[in-house]
């Protein structure tokens, strides 16, 4: 059949075999790959992106790492918990000594332990004056000891008296060095 045609006809049906195969090669070759390079690409940038993200955190960790050694130094658990809530109860003392007040009775409460810290928690009785309680809160918040005071309670005792009993709940949060 095709040797029946003529020189033109065979021109023109050599034309359409050609078109037909370059339309099957862009369908069926070309789109597959563009789309895949498409694709590959897309991932490309997008890992390009966290890298870059990564990069500039890999640039902060030195100066979180030194910020975070500042920390541990101040208010990392250097002792067990029963030497530390024992130190704890002595800055206590010397924080009491230091406002002229009476300290009644101290308590531990249980030790919270979350996922980097643990949270010392304590009950402290004291009696004197309220001038003195508040010098004392004062004293138990700022530096060098930095508890946080939850709660405090106070009762006044007798009418003739200045002086007022009060019950303080307190802690201090200390970085777990070993997390």
């Amino acid at each position: 059949m095709i040797k029946n045609l003529s020189k033109r006809e065979s021109q023109i049906f050599t034309l359409c075999i050609l078109v037909s195969l370059i339309y099957i090669g862009v369908q069926f070759v070309y789109k597959p790959i563009k789309l895949q390079e498409d694709f590959f690409q897309q991932e490309i940038n997008a890992t390009k992106k966290k890298i870059k993200k990564s990069m500039n955190i890999l640039k902060k960790e030195k100066s979180v790492k030194e910020t975070y050694d500042q920390y541990l130094e101040n208010f990392g658990q250097k002792l067990s918990d029963q030497q530390e809530m024992n130190r704890i109860f002595s800055e206590i003392e010397v924080a009491a000594k230091k406002a002229d007040i009476k300290i009644i009775d101290m308590k531990p409460r249980r030790i919270k332990e979350e996922d980097f810290f643990k949270n010392f928690s304590f009950t402290i009785q004291t009696q004197g004056t309220m001038s003195l309680i508040t010098k004392f809160l004062y004293f138990l918040e700022q530096k060098p000891y930095y508890f946080q005071i939850e709660e405090v309670r106070l009762e006044k005792r007798s009418t003739r008296s200045e002086d007022i009993r009060c019950e303080i709940v307190a802690s201090r949060i200390l970085l777990d060095p070993a997390k």
